[in-house]
């Protein structure tokens, strides 16, 4: 079984966003008491609404969600690069080409003078 699959389907409840891949990352952490050293401690950190959150994980379930952030993180990465960018199989010219013609579909249909606001809620009825 994927170990993505695993984590969507059996964890969803307590990790952030497990459908796309969870968001933060896996750290391990020691504690130390009178001088032994216990652990590791696995535990899941990242942020929300500006604050930073953590969630201890079981033996278990460290590797899955280690993957399933790596997972995330390079999905994202990917989509940072792309952005921008024609699609692989068009040329730039050719996507450059296709983003002129829209665009002037658009501004022949509504006008040149249509602040954006306006063509963003054309767009994006509700």
């Amino acid at each position: 079984m994927d170990i993505r699959a695993t984590v969507a389907t059996e964890l969803p409840e307590t990790l952030p966003n497990a459908r796309y891949g969870v968001k933060g990352s896996v750290c391990e952490q020691w504690r130390e008491r009178n001088g032994k050293r216990y652990g590791p401690y696995h535990c899941l950190m990242w942020r929300e609404n500006g604050r930073l959150r953590k969630r201890y994980l079981k033996r278990g379930e460290a590797d899955a969600v280690r993957a399933s952030c790596d997972e995330r993180r390079r999905t994202e990465r990917e989509h940072r690069e792309r952005r921008g960018k024609a699609l692989q199989g068009f040329s730039q010219y050719e996507w450059d080409e296709q983003r002129r013609c829209i665009r002037r579909m658009i501004r022949d249909g509504v006008g040149d003078n249509v602040p954006l606001n306006a063509l963003w809620k054309m767009l994006n009825p509700r």
